[in-house]
């Protein structure tokens, strides 16, 4: 099918009844026109009346999921840290020890932002990538022309800052993203599935945090979905809604009812794991697996 992917943010208006109706007009008539077969909307509020305006001009299905950020006290990493209790503190400090312990010292984090940086930013995160989570699903940043392309033109406009946590000198963990405004938008983040005992993402999210705190920086966003370290790092939350819209026409509406049968599907099947602990011991059996096939490689 011929989808359209409105980005985060790419529905922009001057915010009035009249900019409201421009969008879904246009939409409707892509829609309509055969021009696209569906659209897909990311990051939509609920109480947004724009949500309610859309959901009436196709048949759509709507995911919600919370979107997290953190707030930085600038130029105070202590402060910052504040938020998190002193156990959870102490416990934050005791990983980059024993991380510190395992490579004699030598972990340091590296940070990425000119032109001349993206190359050999892509060289090291793509070995991570290769030995990481993301990689064993066909995903994660990769030496490529793609990635090189975005890369590169965030830092052309001056908003490329990406971090790499090496130890030994060989990279363990890497966290994309670019700096707009006051706010670090985080992008990809994997670590070396053979290192996982030692919280390599979490050391690199702590000292990304401490950077971050010198610089004039007052948010983290940790961009689309809901998951377990955005919760606990994450100081403020809402909900958001990605809405997807299929023209009335017979693929489309196969792909419809399929997507909706699917998320009635996952729905249960997600309360049923969470209730019963399937879920976590799918999640370590699966992970487990990952590393034994990594060590063979």
């Amino acid at each position: 099918m011929r989808w359209l992917e409105v980005v985060y943010g790419g529905l922009l208006s001057d915010g009035s009844e009249s900019g409201r109706r421009a969008i879904v007009s246009h939409l409707e008539q892509l829609i309509h026109t055969g021009e696209v077969d569906a659209v897909l909307v990311n990051g939509v509020r609920p109480e947004d009346q724009l949500l309610s305006q859309l959901t009436e001009v196709a048949w759509c299905c709507e995911r919600s999921d919370r979107h997290w950020v953190t707030r930085l006290e600038m130029g105070s990493f202590d402060r910052t840290m504040e938020f998190h209790s002193g156990k959870h503190r102490k416990k934050l400090r005791r990983y980059d020890r024993v991380l510190q312990q395992a490579f004699a010292g030598d972990v340091s984090l590296h940070s990425f932002s000119e032109v001349d940086d993206v190359q050999r930013f892509l060289v090291l995160a793509s070995e991570v990538s290769a030995q990481s989570y993301l990689g064993a699903m066909g995903a994660g940043v990769a030496d490529n022309a793609l990635w090189r392309s975005i890369i590169t033109l965030e830092a052309q406009r001056g908003r490329m800052l990406s971090y790499v946590l090496l130890t030994g000198g060989r990279p363990i963990a890497y966290q994309n993203g670019v700096l707009y405004g006051d706010t670090y938008y985080c992008d990809e983040r994997a670590y070396v599935l053979k290192y996982g005992g030692l919280r390599p993402g979490t050391v690199l999210a702590v000292r990304m945090l401490k950077d971050l705190c010198s610089r004039p920086v007052h948010w983290i966003d940790y961009g689309f979905g809901d998951a377990e370290y955005k919760r606990i790092y994450g100081t403020n939350s809402w909900e958001e809604t990605r809405l997807y819209m299929y023209a009335p026409r017979v693929r489309p509406l196969l792909v419809f009812a399929t997507q909706r049968a699917g998320s009635v599907l996952s729905r249960w099947a997600t309360s049923a794991t969470k209730t019963f602990g399937v879920f976590e011991r799918v999640r370590r059996t699966w992970r487990a697996k990952m590393v034994r096939v990594d060590d063979r490689d």
